[in-house]
């Protein structure tokens, strides 16, 4: 359903969890500025291709990479509006925390 907020939600925490995942932000940071196919991805991290494939495919189930046949090969590319989305949503939640914060700082008995 368009403009649910339950479905937004699970979508947010989808591209955190994706996020949260150091080999993951490595793929990420390899595919930055460029497209890349798994076998690449394998040669440039040295983890087994079933274990590059399986992040990837977290990656792309949360929308933070694309993808493309090329006869054999999927290659993958950073989805760069999704990845945007979701720093400008943890500067946001950020935000909002440090005025949070500041305000529980500034109540009487802190």
């Amino acid at each position: 359903k368009a403009g649910d907020p339950q479905r937004s939600d699970q979508q947010i925490v989808l591209v955190f969890k994706a996020l949260s995942h150091p080999f993951r932000l490595e793929l990420l940071r390899q595919l930055s500025g460029e497209e890349a196919c798994v076998c690449n991805l394998v040669e440039r991290t040295g983890r087994p291709q079933p274990y590059v494939s399986q992040q990837m495919s977290v990656l792309r189930h949360a929308g933070l990479v694309s993808t493309w046949r090329e006869r054999q090969q999927i290659h993958y590319q950073v989805n760069q509006d999704r990845l945007q989305q979701a720093l400008s949503l943890a500067a946001e939640v950020g935000g909002a925390a440090g005025v949070t914060d500041a305000q529980h700082n500034d109540s009487p008995g802190a």
